[in-house]
């Protein structure tokens, strides 16, 4: 079985109440669609539609679950203000269609995004992120303090020992922050090159935990 619905329709409320193998729907409008217990639909293609509480009939009758069923279920969701779920799906649909990208290169940029503030829908991702950047260059700094002419100095005097953990925590934050004050500093080029790399991946966080919060979709 077949359905189409073409330019124009709108319909209040659907009930599926059998299998359908495609359900097409362009240029039209659906408030409500439910499926009975034992009907199901195969294929379910949206074009420039309206569907506002399409969720349920999703999530328990339709078998399709690629990018633009994601994409369907997360519209009606926001249609039916519910945020949490839009945001959910939203998200896993960005999740589908980073998959299907072909090169390994053009996924790098929207993995990133995935793992930091699950592309804006997860904005706690970046917080962990924060915390989890902060952490692995505190025990770098600490591990070069170890290391005579190595790590970091402190009114021209090189910090030494785990006794300078305090400092390497405090420089990690400083340093992530690009605040810089200059009272604690790098004094090799290896602690140069790590506290540089940590700014960068300071500013860069940021702007991706500012970009989650400020998401709206």
């Amino acid at each position: 079985m077949v359905v189409e619905l073409w330019q124009g329709c709108s319909i209040e409320r659907i009930t599926i109440g059998a299998t359908v193998d495609k359900f097409r729907i362009n240029d039209s409008m659906i408030e409500v669609m439910k499926g009975r217990k034992n009907s199901m639909i195969k294929e379910f293609k949206s074009t420039s539609a309206s569907l506002v509480k399409v969720f349920e009939l999703y999530e328990n009758n339709v078998l399709s679950r690629g990018s633009s069923s994601l994409e369907i279920i997360a519209e009606s969701y926001r249609n039916a203000r519910n945020t949490e779920k839009q945001y959910e799906y939203s998200y896993l649909h960005q999740k589908e269609l980073t998959k299907n990208i072909a090169k390994i290169t053009k996924r790098i940029f929207p993995r990133l995004l995935q793992i930091t503030c699950g592309y804006g829908y997860k904005p706690e991702r970046g917080v962990y992120t924060l915390f989890a950047i902060w952490l692995i260059f505190t025990i770098l700094y600490s591990m070069f303090l170890l290391v005579p002419g190595f790590g970091l100095a402190t009114n021209g005097k090189e910090i030494s020992g785990w006794i300078g953990i305090p400092y390497s925590m405090y420089f990690s934050a400083i340093t992530f922050t690009t605040i810089g004050y200059g009272d604690v500093v790098p004094i090799d080029w290896v602690t140069r090159f790590l506290a540089g790399l940590e700014g960068i991946f300071g500013i860069s966080t940021m702007a991706i935990i500012i970009y989650a919060l400020t998401k709206h979709d």
